[in-house]
């Protein structure tokens, strides 16, 4: 999952995973370390905003997703990827929970977000307005590859319609995080080399990554 390190969680329980990765996350936290996680499911990134949510109290989390991962449960199971968001919901106040690229809600999910206020934007029309708000607190960014456009990224295991492309990325959405004075980490998640046996979404994938280690050498050097 880490950049730097593995971490093999077969035959374990969700709980010990997340348990695990806490404590991974904890390591970089206590070294001042600024790291890009690269995961599987959406799900890994509860126990890493757990992490920094127990250290830094103002934490703003940046949402890119193209589902809005919102449910109570999923099958009876609050540990995850279609409920992560809501997980990380409840430890952060829904002031600080910024959610870009979501197009795909079940009615209840879509609901209690109303309910609760929860900042979400299809369509990155607020997204300028967000980075300049949010700039000098401390940021955590969570990527899920599924808000590009199936068409520039087929690896997958839920692809939505109507995504972004790389060049939007990178007009919008690298230009917005190198704005950010503070970003703690970034994560990378949900590629699924098995949907795309072409190879090309890995290859895109690995640009994105590339990118997104420009912006936090960019930040280092801000601090």
């Amino acid at each position: 999952m880490f950049l730097n390190k593995n971490l093999i969680f077969k035959n374990k329980s969700p709980e010990n995973i997340i348990n695990e990765i806490q404590k991974e996350t904890q390591f970089y936290i206590d070294n001042k370390k600024i790291p890009l996680f690269i995961g599987g499911e959406h799900l890994v990134t509860y126990p890493v905003v757990k992490a920094y949510a127990n250290f830094y109290k103002k934490l703003n989390v940046l949402y890119f997703d193209a589902h809005a991962d919102f449910r109570d449960n999923y099958n009876g199971n609050k540990l995850s990827h279609a409920a992560v968001a809501r997980r990380i919901f409840e430890m952060i106040s829904e002031k600080n929970l910024f959610m870009f690229g979501i197009r795909s809600f079940e009615k209840n999910e879509y609901d209690y977000m109303k309910l609760k206020n929860i900042f979400f934007d299809t369509e990155f029309k607020n997204f300028e307005m967000v980075i300049n708000k949010i700039k000098n607190f401390p940021v955590y960014v969570t990527i899920d590859i599924d808000v590009f456009d199936p068409s520039c990224m087929q690896g997958v295991g839920n692809p939505e319609a109507g995504g972004i492309d790389f060049n939007f990325f990178m007009n919008k959405i690298i230009t917005g995080l190198d704005k950010l004075n503070n970003i703690l980490a970034i994560d990378v998640v949900e590629y699924a080399p098995p949907y795309d046996p072409s190879g090309a979404s890995g290859i895109f994938t690995a640009k994105i990554i590339r990118e997104l280690l420009f912006v936090l050498n960019k930040n280092v050097k801000k601090r």
